[in-house]
């Protein structure tokens, strides 16, 4: 046990006495204080933040990620380890209290953790053994890494108890068909959850980049007379590679912001062909995968004009430097280069953790994205704009 935590363990738990052990580690903590230094005694949490981890390597992944938030969202955070469902019912518990950062003279803010190992039929009721843990009166933050959540028995009950449901698409098994399926959760939870992707916030610096293209004023007529993008990437993600859903994601940002459907579709195990449309306008949308994360990333626009435009952005794997590259034709190419940041799981984490609303330019992306998979998918043509 490291300085500034308490920790509680037990086995064949109630959740009555995981309420009460938790109480006793604040009083514990209160009264072996000595009067020096910081009183670890002050419960600030701003949120509860409950995580499914299908194994114990993904809990271990969980803890790591939390330890990058104590300081700055102070929460309840409760993982569920699930076990074998055929056991007899039983909960295991290891509580924590974690004491960081003077919050006032003498004082420190305590935020609170629950790992919970649960078996036999408990396993198939989850909420059941959630919402009364919950500390009342603050939002709710549910993060399922892992395989897409939609399609697993347990996902309907932790989506009602959200406000905020967090996925990480790069985990999916089945890219193309899970955003789909998420896509459709989406539309289906309605105002009451709204979702998010650590994929979308992988993109940020991308879709930044991109927009930037645009901002001149000179460049802004060639965002309408785009033509085709297409994008290179890895069919898995490697640190700042690219991934399916990734391109997937980003080709729905374009689509749905230039109100455009998807009209043909020619998809392969390693290329996707759409065409987009909307009127007189249309985009080609080419997406090639490579099997080695170290190929470079490539995402190239091409557009109409007097002269036409190119626009691209390369990064390299090596110098982990993007090349953001304007060719008008008939005039030299202007290249300017900037270093991109890999982000792990705390930092996105901690990013999602800042938003409490929906993320409507991301469900946008995804449902345009869904509408590019899936002929049967239908969605409302709404315009959005790359340019905020």
């Amino acid at each position: 046990m490291s300085a500034g935590e308490a920790v509680w363990e037990g086995k064949g738990v109630s959740v009555s006495q995981i309420e009460s052990q938790m109480q006793r580690l604040y009083l514990s903590a209160d009264h072996e204080w000595n009067g020096q230094g910081h009183r670890p005694d002050i419960r600030a949490s701003v949120l509860n933040l409950v995580v499914y981890a299908p194994n114990q390597d993904c809990c271990d992944r969980t803890t790591r990620a939390l330890e990058h938030l104590s300081g700055t969202h102070p929460s309840r955070a409760i993982i569920i380890v699930p076990g074998d469902s055929h056991a007899e019912p039983s909960i295991d518990a290891r509580l924590s209290i974690h004491s960081h950062g003077a919050y006032a003279e003498f004082r420190q803010v305590c935020s609170e953790q629950m790992v919970l190992w649960i078996h036999g039929q408990a396993t198939h009721h989850l909420a059941s053994v959630v919402q009364p843990l919950l500390a009342p009166d603050l939002p709710v933050f549910v993060w399922w890494p892992g395989e897409t959540p939609v399609h697993h028995h347990v996902y309907g009950q932790l989506r009602e108890l959200a406000d905020r449901f967090v996925v990480d698409s790069s985990d999916f098994a089945k890219p193309a068909a899970d955003l789909v399926a998420l896509s459709h959760s989406v539309r289906a939870a309605g105002a009451r959850t709204a979702f998010s992707d650590f994929n979308w916030a992988r993109l940020e610096p991308w879709r930044d980049l991109l927009a930037g293209f645009f901002d001149l004023q000179n460049m802004r007529p060639y965002l309408d007379r785009l033509q085709g993008i297409s994008i290179q990437c890895a069919r898995e993600r490697d640190s700042l590679s690219f991934d399916l859903c990734q391109a997937l994601l980003l080709a729905g940002w374009f689509g749905s912001a230039l109100g455009l459907r998807t009209e043909q579709r020619d998809i392969s195990e390693n290329r996707y062909l759409l065409q987009l449309a909307n009127g007189a306008h249309r985009l080609a949308v080419d997406i090639t995968l490579t099997n080695d994360p170290k190929d470079p990333i490539t995402i190239r626009l091409q557009a109409a004009g007097d002269p036409a435009a190119q626009f691209s952005l390369v990064l390299d794997p090596d110098s982990v430097q993007v090349a953001a590259t304007v060719s008008l034709d008939g005039t030299s190419p202007i290249v300017r280069k900037t270093t991109m940041i890999d982000r792990d799981e705390g930092h996105l984490l901690f990013k999602e953790l800042e938003v409490f609303g929906h993320d409507e330019e991301y469900e946008r992306a995804l449902h345009a994205a869904a509408n590019m998979l899936d002929p049967n998918y239908h969605r409302e043509l709404v315009k959005g704009s790359l340019l905020v």
